[in-house]
């Protein structure tokens, strides 16, 4: 049978939290016969692959090691590929999912037949998995996304997403990046919040999203600035502006 869904894991050097990841993954309640893993471990040096082995050993866990380190992007790019299912998921190495999680985000698209990406609620948990708190986030509005990144995690988009907007680029935000490029193909309809907590993201010493803010805040601005470009045709000076209540980097722009 061909999996409806295929799930795709990148990993590196996440060796410390990945019996959690894929415990996580074993334990999802969806048919088995509708899902495809494929975990891909990009040249991490800290024993993460040989322990992926052994944690995937008996399991229809698809394991692929990368030859040479490719980054984020070039790692979710070369599992959805090398991906068979109609809709794809992510799923970071270092986080983990709710049970639930890939059932009900299939039956939510499900039962909104119009959307072709998806994006649940999720909860912070710290480096061993305590809870800190949730996160709401917002429904999709491509006004909206483009002064902060609401798009959060669990993803789930058609597989001709993907294809459309030719993958993830090799930029510091590629996530959000991703969702802006979607949201210029797609309408609002099309795009949707799960109101449902189906996504643990782990807070930890080394996560992306929390190191080299000022580069990470001068490349996020780089994108929407691309992003109001393509789509609207502005000409706009984008910067960051401060963080909104809820912890959202928050940014804004004017027209040259």
């Amino acid at each position: 049978m061909k999996p409806l869904i295929s799930l795709i894991v990148p990993v590196h050097n996440f060796k410390g939290y990945l019996a959690q990841t894929i415990e996580s993954i074993k334990n999802q309640s969806i048919n088995k016969e509708i899902l495809e893993v494929i975990i891909l471990d990009d040249f991490s040096s800290d024993g993460s692959y040989e322990l992926l082995r052994d944690l995937a050993r008996k399991s229809k866990i698809k394991l692929i090691k990368n030859e040479k380190n490719l980054k984020s992007h070039g790692t979710k790019n070369l599992g959805v590929t090398i991906s068979s299912g109609e809709y794809i998921a992510l799923l970071d190495g270092d986080d983990f999912l709710e049970n639930n999680a890939l059932e009900d985000t299939l039956e939510f698209m499900s039962r909104n037949p119009n959307v072709k990406y998806s994006y649940s609620q999720h909860r912070r948990v710290d480096g061993v998995g305590k809870f800190i708190c949730n996160r709401e986030g917002y429904k999709f509005s491509r006004k909206i996304l483009l002064h902060q990144n609401i798009v959060g995690a669990i993803e789930c988009f058609k597989r001709d997403v993907f294809s459309k907007i030719g993958g993830f680029r090799n930029v510091y935000a590629e996530d959000y990046d991703f969702s802006l490029r979607a949201s210029e193909i797609l309408n609002d309809s099309e795009i949707a919040q799960n109101a449902k907590i189906l996504y643990n993201y782990r807070i930890h010493g080394n996560n992306k999203s929390f190191n080299g803010l000022e580069f990470s805040r001068e490349s996020t601005s780089g994108i929407i600035k691309e992003s109001l470009k393509r789509k609207e045709g502005l000409d706009v000076d984008v910067f960051w502006s401060h963080m909104t209540e809820d912890k959202y980097n928050y940014y804004d722009w004017k027209i040259k």
